[in-house]
């Protein structure tokens, strides 16, 4: 089970089928933001990686997989910019 302030969550399912959700790791505020991968169909979620400190606010995350892959995560920064990464699905399991 995830925590979660009450704030939204990103959930895709890539193109090999794994599970990518990006969602923030508190019960109080919206940082930190984590993305977790699952290659089980949802059973378990083993590989879990910060995307930004637990100090700030980092909201309203989504999620897509572009055609090469990469995997798109943008998300409110601060309430003051949207911000975007893009990584695959090893950089979640380093």
């Amino acid at each position: 089970m995830f925590k979660n302030p009450d704030s939204a969550i990103s959930l895709i399912k890539l193109c090999d089928n794994s599970l990518v959700l990006a969602y923030n790791d508190s019960h109080v505020g919206r940082a930190p933001l984590n993305v977790a991968l699952s290659e089980d169909e949802g059973k378990t979620w083993p590989y879990i990686k910060t995307v930004e400190p637990p100090e700030g606010v980092f909201a309203y995350p989504f999620l897509t997989q572009s055609s090469d892959g990469m995997i798109h995560l943008v998300y409110s920064w601060f309430y003051l910019k949207i911000a975007h990464i893009m990584f695959n699905k090893e950089w979640i399991k380093t």
